[in-house]
């Protein structure tokens, strides 16, 4: 890779030469099993070498496609009554989120 700059105004960082790299699919798999695993994406990051907004642009499609939908179902309670488990795309959407350290 080239030389390194910094933007004077935004403080962006950029390189002369850059190259583009194509991360396999087979890394993104591990990416996902690291992340399941509740390592942080700063860890995931450096393992991977994959840099932490490629990351969080990844983990925020992946977001984009859980179904919004709820969840109930009926369940046998105590004493004959019946209870409802009530499990919502925004609780599995939190334990993603939970995942990946937000």
């Amino acid at each position: 890779m080239g030389k390194k700059y910094v933007c004077k105004d935004c403080g962006r960082q950029f390189v002369e030469n850059p190259q583009n790299k194509r991360i396999p699919q087979q890394l993104w798999d591990m990416v996902d099993k690291l992340l399941l695993e509740k390592i942080p994406i700063a860890g995931v990051s450096t393992g991977t070498e994959i840099s932490e907004p490629w990351l969080q642009q990844y983990i925020n499609r992946k977001y984009e496609h859980v179904p919004q939908q709820i969840d109930i179902s009926k369940k046998g309670g105590l004493n004959g009554r019946m209870r409802w488990n009530v499990v919502s795309c925004l609780t599995q959407a939190q334990q993603a989120m939970d995942l990946v350290g937000n």
